[in-house]
Parts: structure tokens; C-alpha cells; sequence
């Protein structure tokens, strides 16, 4: 090879040969990792509360005040859903911050 060793333990020449990776294995043992990654994520989560249009709930405010409204419509893509609350302002929220009443 054209370049030093790191150490000046010696070694034979077929250990400094470059060896060619299949990538089909690369390719699985990522796939293999992010799943052990995924599932370690996600064991304690639960599956959040589905919510239908025109139900009753309750929404957090602040962190003790759950206020009463209604769900308007989920939001495309998520947890999410706008709610009407009874003074009849819109706010967009996540599942976490509502419960049925």
C-alpha cells in the first residue's frame, strides 16, 4: 500500500488489502439496526386518542386548567385537531393536550 500504518506492529500484506463489502448486507444490518432503534423508542408509547368531529372535550390550558370544547376537525398528517372552545375561538392541538369530557 502507498500509505504508513497507524501502528509498527507488523502485519502480513493481505490484511492491508481493501476488502469489498456486499452491499445487499450493509443494506440489511442497517435495516436491522433501525428497527432494534424503533422498537426501543416506542415500547412504552400508546397509541393516542382519536377523536371524532363534533365531540365533546376537554383541553389543557395550563398545566391544571382543562377547559371544555369541541373537536372541529382532525388536522391531515397527525395527533392534531382544531377545536372550538365555548367563547368560539379556533386553536390547532395535539392529542396529548385533549381528553374526552
Amino acid at each position: 500500500m502507498g500509505r504508513k500504518t497507524k501502528s509498527l506492529v507488523p502485519c502480513t500484506d493481505a490484511v492491508l488489502q481493501p476488502k469489498i463489502i456486499n452491499p445487499l448486507e450493509v443494506k440489511a444490518a442497517l435495516k436491522r439496526f433501525q428497527d432494534q432503534q424503533k422498537n426501543a423508542a416506542n415500547r412504552g408509547k400508546t397509541p393516542g386518542q382519536v377523536f371524532t368531529e363534533g365531540e365533546k372535550i376537554l383541553w389543557r390550558r395550563n398545566p391544571r386548567d382543562w377547559v371544555p370544547a369541541e373537536v372541529v376537525r382532525p388536522v391531515p398528517g397527525g395527533n392534531s385537531y382544531i377545536i372550538k372552545t365555548s367563547e368560539g375561538t379556533k386553536y390547532k392541538r395535539n392529542s396529548w393536550y385533549l381528553r374526552p369530557r
